[in-house]
């Protein structure tokens, strides 16, 4: 009888840890970047100095600083920065609040985190800081939670994607979100954000453009969002062609000719010096300097002795 009970419970704990690990497996990726309905804060300007005022025009911090950002003008959060240093290319920092009261105060460095792109309104993220300790940076909400250890050599907006930040350690760069979570693992020597989709809609159809060294020449793939390969890190050069359609287009180069795909399908071979996206979803394909023109499914509309 003890040797049944012995063998149920094993089976019961094996159990238990297969569930743990599927669950461990099935990470949400899912994030909310913050809807701004009212602004309540702007920064001003007086003598090349910067502060903050309130909706109703009322000064809540001097116009003393070198620069104020303003994360998410709804909150009481305001980064001040000033007496910069050439030498670490920093600002001394202090955060406040409506009040003008120091807050944060704990953290020696606190920086917002940029978004490096024009079309955004609001040029920060909107619930997140970065700090440093130790030479390492990390990210706190703004209650100063710790969102992330201070591991990264740097982190970084990813261009066109609100809410995932690239992040470098030990020269390579990955991905993670605002909440924290790793998107892809630091393995890449470039990673791009896609054009076309939006990873505060749907993280899984978000892909990325990554470029690793090898042998000192840098070669071009696409990852989804979990780093499964969509097109090998082969090529040297992709360009992503943005469109209206579900699907992702991409012009790729591999030895010195264009090619032509359909998320990971070959739509054209590689035998074209070059291939240009041009409206109502057609190319422009060169060889041999002639020129034609196919739809995006590889459809010849017209060829010119191609």
């Amino acid at each position: 009888m003890r040797k049944k009970y012995v063998v149920v419970l094993v089976i019961v704990v094996l159990i238990l840890i297969s569930i743990f690990i599927i669950l461990k497996g099935k990470k949400n990726y899912a994030f909310q970047i913050e809807s701004i309905s009212d602004i309540e804060f702007f920064t001003i300007k007086e003598k090349n100095k910067y502060g903050v005022i309130n909706k109703n025009g009322e000064v809540v911090v001097d116009t003393i600083y070198d620069e104020v950002d303003i994360p998410n003008p709804s909150k009481a959060i305001f980064v001040c920065k000033f007496n910069y240093n050439t030498e670490k290319q920093e600002y001394n920092v202090r955060v406040l609040n409506d009040k003008a009261e120091s807050i944060l105060y704990e953290y020696f460095f606190l920086d917002t985190v940029k978004l490096d792109w024009s079309s955004s309104e609001i040029p920060f993220e909107k619930s997140v800081l970065k700090y440093k300790k130790d030479n390492k940076y990390g990210l706190i909400d703004f209650k100063g939670n710790i969102v992330v250890k201070a591991k990264y050599d740097e982190i970084l907006s990813l261009e066109n994607q609100e809410g995932l930040l690239l992040v470098k350690r030990n020269g390579k760069y990955g991905i993670i979100n605002i909440k924290g979570d790793c998107i892809l693992k630091e393995k890449y020597d470039i990673i791009k954000g896609s054009l076309k989709k939006d990873a505060v809609n749907n993280i899984k159809e978000t892909v990325f453009i990554v470029g690793i060294n090898q042998n000192n020449e840098m070669k071009y793939g696409v990852v989804d969002y979990k780093g499964k390969k969509i097109l090998e890190t082969d090529f040297s050069q992709i360009e992503e062609v943005s469109n209206a359609s579900n699907d992702e287009y991409y012009i790729a180069f591999k030895n010195d000719k264009a090619g032509f795909y359909k998320n990971s399908k070959l739509i054209l071979n590689h035998e074209y010096d070059d291939i240009v996206f041009s409206d109502n979803n057609l190319l422009i394909i060169e060889k041999n300097q002639k020129q034609g023109v196919v739809t995006i499914d590889g459809n010849s509309v017209l060829r010119r002795g191609i």
